[in-house]
């Protein structure tokens, strides 16, 4: 299937304001996507893209490295498990098919292949009623949390990694964004929700301007590679001394160990 782009004064306006219909596209879900490119899901390749079927977890990356070591990643115990809780049911990811939906499969969790970046970076979204692509965190204020109450869960994460890693450094790479990153946000928002809801935010306006702050603190959140350094990211600890198991020696393991040195440079 290829988007019919024939309107593109429309499609100016949908990439301006997330509540004009999408008549000129024909993926049900791309309302959804950020505004990575013109034809924004497929990242100006929109032949190699087929429509998701409402996949949570979409594999964006059209570095052959990246996509090997993403089908390694859902091949280990610890990657599988990380991607059980964010995938629908049905959903088919690094080959590995999963028959439930996950604890998570409310959240969208999205990989890309990026020449821009460094060796790894997760950006933060909040779906909002007003930006269902997806707010930055860092933009969430009182404002939206008292206008989407209910919904602050409804996150979204884009993992970026750098096109020309080897498959090895992708799979460290993934692990690394997806147990560190990734998985602690979500807890941590979920957590920070049950706080919310139990007044430990303070209570009428201040609660929601509180917890805004909150959300804006999370992208970037430098506890994230402080517990990792300390060794206290558990799934991350375990996930690459298996790798080091399956493959041998330990590459992996040396590798960690060698970001914690310099944590800053990931």
């Amino acid at each position: 299937e290829v988007a019919n782009f024939t309107q593109p004064q429309e499609e100016l306006l949908r990439l301006r304001e997330d509540t004009t219909p999408s008549g000129g596209v024909v993926d049900p879900l791309s309302m959804e996507y950020h505004d990575v490119s013109p034809f924004i899901y497929s990242i100006n390749n929109p032949i190699r893209f087929i429509d998701p079927d409402g996949n949570q977890v979409w594999d964006m990356t059209t570095d052959k490295a990246h996509k090997s070591a993403l089908a390694k990643f859902a091949n280990t115990e610890q990657g599988k498990a990380f991607l059980a809780q964010y995938a629908k049911a049905g959903d088919v990811i690094g080959g590995v098919r999963f028959d439930a939906d996950g604890k998570y499969s409310h959240q969208n969790v999205a990989f890309y292949s990026h020449s821009m970046r460094n060796k790894g970076e997760t950006w933060h979204y909040l779906r909002t009623k007003q930006t269902r692509k997806g707010l930055p965190l860092t933009q969430v204020t009182g404002s939206t949390v008292r206008e989407n109450q209910g919904e602050l869960e409804n996150l979204s994460f884009s993992v970026y990694l750098k096109t020309g890693m080897d498959v090895n450094n992708s799979l460290e790479t993934i692990g690394h964004e997806s147990f560190i990153h990734v998985e602690k946000t979500t807890k941590d928002v979920e957590s920070g929700v049950k706080d919310l809801k139990n007044g430990k935010f303070g209570s009428g306006d201040e609660k929601f301007a509180n917890f805004g702050r909150f959300m804006q603190g999370l992208q970037g959140d430098e506890s994230d590679h402080k517990l990792a350094v300390n060794g206290k990211v558990t799934n991350m600890e375990e996930f690459v001394d298996a790798l080091d198991q399956v493959f041998g020696g330990t590459m992996f393991r040396n590798m960690f160990e060698d970001w914690k040195k310099n944590p800053n440079k990931h």
